[in-house]
């Protein structure tokens, strides 16, 4: 896990003065390393899981023993607009 620390100045010294041993240390450099590379691929794979979603989907819809499927991105889900964002 890993994580950014943003704020005022003021705030931010106040952490670093009294809190920062109480909530850890920075990140080691190779799990930043590693953090980096899943990075770089995560819209590859998030885009990857949305396409291998929708497939499953309609195979579900296909199988007789189905009966509801629970997925706003599915254009027959009663809030697929809102689910949109559109």
């Amino acid at each position: 896990m890993a994580g950014v620390l943003t704020g005022r100045q003021e705030v931010i010294r106040k952490i670093f003065a009294s809190e920062l041993l109480n909530i850890g240390s920075g990140i080691a450099p190779f799990n930043a390393w590693l953090l980096l590379r899943g990075l770089r691929t995560l819209e590859l794979r998030l885009e990857r899981s949305a396409s291998s979603t929708e497939t499953i989907c309609r195979w579900l819809k296909t199988q007789p023993q189905v009966e509801r499927i629970f997925f706003p991105m599915d254009p027959d889900f009663p809030q697929y607009e809102l689910a949109k964002g559109r």
